[in-house]
């Protein structure tokens, strides 16, 4: 009888330890991985109930640095409102998800002001305070530091070579700022990819301070490119006259740096990269264009590119990347799509990684991307 009794025993714990997680994960705020949307406030469409759920974190973005100070940038009474009802409208998310945060993103390509910012003690402890009151104001959750970036000068942004040290310092002075209130508040930062982003950063010191790091693991080749090539792959490609980048070797970066596995969160496109004017060697990857990288959603990719016209459909398996390409149009463009998504998933998993971050909601419409990347988190 005695035996029996063990069985049982051991059958129901066995039991539960089966079916616990396979329940967390369709419970809205449970799941093991972050998912983590950037929406762009202004732009903010309705939301389908089905997508916000498998939503961990949306970052509202952006604030702004202000005169030392975080503030969103319109100081006009009518644009102070719409900014609000946007707030409150993707706050109001929560209704739909209960286990969401919203965290409020500072900065952005082209945002000035965080070296001058960050610059003494007393200038982190203001900007550190302003950021504090406004999240208070608005019912964020938390602050995402989005600078682009210390010690370089982005889209020709002020900045000093102290801006390593001073980095990691306001990341400190805002982390002190928001214990002081005793409320889990979060502090995030989304970070580089590139060699010279951790030249002019201490990420092992800063990572103390935050809670997880936002990879931007994209835009590789970009806008400010006139070569074309992957602007997200996951692994180095072999393809000819590449440069040696990756999503892969981006996390590895953050790694040796010092930043735990665990808080890195990898950062995927809801938008493509495309160029004209580029020959078929290749099937258009790494040629020289007549363009630069421009800015193409998903869904204008999907919708009017994808095996249409003369647009073929390419697999870099060596870059785990897909990519199109038309002869006829010598235009070639960069994406990610369900495939390549559901190849970071594992990668995530398998590297015992913090989750997918991605850029932008409103890319996809049809929903088909988040979905990809929820179930490979998830499964």
């Amino acid at each position: 009888m005695k035996k029996l009794k063990r069985f049982r025993l051991v059958f129901i714990l066995g039991f539960i330890l089966v079916i616990v997680p396979i329940n967390a994960i369709n419970q809205p705020g449970k799941a093991e991985y972050k998912l983590i949307a950037y929406m762009m406030g202004a732009k903010a469409p309705e939301y389908p109930d089905s997508l916000i759920r498998m939503l961990t974190h949306i970052n509202y973005a952006f604030a702004k640095v202000v005169n030392g100070e975080i503030a969103f940038q319109s100081r006009n009474p009518e644009q102070q409102k719409r900014i609000k009802q946007s707030v409150a409208r993707i706050i109001g998310l929560k209704s739909k998800n209960p286990g969401l945060k919203v965290i409020l993103s500072v900065g952005g390509w082209g945002a000035e002001g965080f070296s001058d910012a960050a610059l003494t003690p007393e200038s982190r402890a203001k900007f550190a305070s302003s950021g504090l009151k406004l999240i208070q104001e608005y019912g964020f959750d938390g602050i995402d530091i989005d600078w682009e970036y210390p010690g370089q000068p982005g889209d020709n942004n002020v900045f000093r070579k102290e801006d390593k040290e001073n980095f990691t310092l306001m990341l400190k002075a805002l982390r002190d700022e928001l214990k002081k209130t005793g409320l889990p508040y979060l502090l995030t930062i989304a970070s580089g990819a590139d060699e010279e982003y951790f030249r002019w950063t201490n990420l092992g010191e800063a990572q103390k301070y935050l809670d997880f790091i936002n990879v931007m693991s994209y835009d590789f080749y970009s806008g400010l490119s006139t070569i074309s090539g992957h602007h997200s792959n996951l692994t180095k490609t072999t393809i000819p006259g590449a440069i040696g980048i990756s999503a892969e070797i981006a996390v590895d970066r953050h790694l040796k740096a010092g930043v735990p596995a665990e808080k890195l969160v990898v950062g995927v496109p809801f938008y493509g990269r495309f160029w004209r004017g580029v020959s078929d060697k290749n099937n258009g990857l790494y040629q020289e264009g007549k363009t630069n990288g421009q800015y193409k959603v998903y869904s204008e990719i999907s919708n009017n590119y994808l095996n249409k016209n003369t647009f073929k459909r390419y697999w870099d398996k060596s870059a785990q990347a897909p990519y199109l390409y038309s002869k006829d149009s010598a235009m070639v463009i960069s994406y990610d799509d369900p495939e390549s998504l559901k190849l970071k998933t594992d990668y995530v998993k398998t590297g015992h990684l913090g989750g997918i971050m991605f850029w932008e909601y409103n890319g996809d419409k049809s929903g088909l991307l988040l979905d990809a990347i929820y179930r490979g988190l998830n499964k």
